[in-house]
């Protein structure tokens, strides 16, 4: 391994710290923005700042990557991130704890099922839920997280819940069949719509010259479900209700880096058309391509999906047809 100077070099000493305690000092953030203060960046966001030879899907991978470059650069002490998920919590923990070998793949794994709901292995998806079960006010064993989430003034518990997790990843990830009360509610969701996919009660269609599928089912399905079987990057649901909508996988938000997938486009220009053949009550709304989800929607006053008179195929021809303008424009 080569040094690299250009690298910043993370202090053993290191901790991690909630992002409103920064305050512009040096620190490196994982699986966040870039800030006053941020000297590198390990972050799949678009505003993450990663250097480019250390780019990857997750920002666990990220940090992987970064564990591997040879670092050489100036010490830094502080590790930080302004928001909590599987992924963020793993990334730090692989920065601050530098496992090896196996340990690293784990961390990586659920931290895709995390953040793009993919995964081949039951288990890599039960440490995401654990995870993520085990950060919340109702379902989490650990005092100390329940501490955190107590903790007043006024700030965003974030970085508190991260700190007070530290310390659990590695159990949670090397033996998550020990956790099984953290996960299992939600696998059994998980199964219940794999079975309705696989008995055909539920279907996804792909369009693939339009980056489009629609998935039809007698009830929203869950992600852990749909996203492993669907390789289009735009999802139409239509879960038996009425209701139809468009959202835009997480990968199209990020810096996504192991293959490369169509650009995302605004589908604004087509409100109006969507607008004029629409049969029931509400209004069309995008999002926006920077929104992560950028979810098209019939919605009520609220923001809420309401019933479309639309079929899923107009929807998604009126979609095919407003991105080939724009991409030809």
């Amino acid at each position: 391994m080569q040094p690299n100077p250009r690298l910043p070099v993370v202090s053993p000493e290191a901790a991690f710290v909630p992002f409103h305690e920064v305050a512009g000092r040096p620190h490196v953030v994982v699986d966040g923005p870039a800030s006053p203060g941020t000297v590198l960046g390990l972050s799949h966001w678009p505003d993450g700042g990663v250097p480019d030879e250390l780019a990857a899907d997750t920002s666990a991978e990220i940090v992987a990557n970064y564990l591997d470059a040879g670092a050489a650069g100036p010490p830094v002490e502080l590790v930080t991130n302004n928001h909590f998920d599987e992924d963020g919590l793993l990334a730090a923990w692989l920065l601050l704890e530098r496992p090896e070998g196996n340990a690293r793949l784990l961390a990586i794994r659920a931290a895709e099922a995390g953040d793009f709901h993919t995964w081949s292995r039951p288990r890599d998806a039960w440490a995401a839920l654990a995870l993520m079960a085990a950060a919340e006010r109702a379902t989490t064993p650990f005092p100390e997280v329940l501490r955190a989430l107590n903790t007043g003034g006024g700030h965003d518990p974030a970085g508190a819940i991260t700190i007070a997790l530290l310390p659990r990843v590695e159990a949670i990830l090397g033996d998550p069949e020990r956790f099984r009360r953290l996960w299992e509610p939600r696998w059994h969701e998980v199964e219940r719509d794999v079975e309705a996919l696989d008995s055909g009660a539920a279907a996804i269609e792909e369009i693939p010259e339009a980056d489009l599928a629609i998935v039809r089912s007698p009830r929203p399905l869950t992600r852990l479900a749909v996203c492993s079987r669907v390789r289009a990057m735009r999802l139409i649901h239509a879960p038996g209700d009425g209701r139809l909508w468009l959202e835009h996988r997480y990968e199209t938000w990020v810096r996504y880096a192991s293959r490369p997938l169509p650009p995302r486009v605004d589908l604004t220009p087509i409100l109006d058309a969507l607008q004029r053949i629409e049969t029931l009550p509400g209004r069309w709304r995008f999002e926006g391509v920077d929104s992560p989800q950028g979810r098209l929607a019939l919605v009520d006053a609220n923001g809420a999906p309401v019933p479309s008179g639309l079929s899923p195929e107009r929807l998604a021809r009126e979609v095919a047809a407003g991105s080939n303008l724009a991409r030809s424009g």
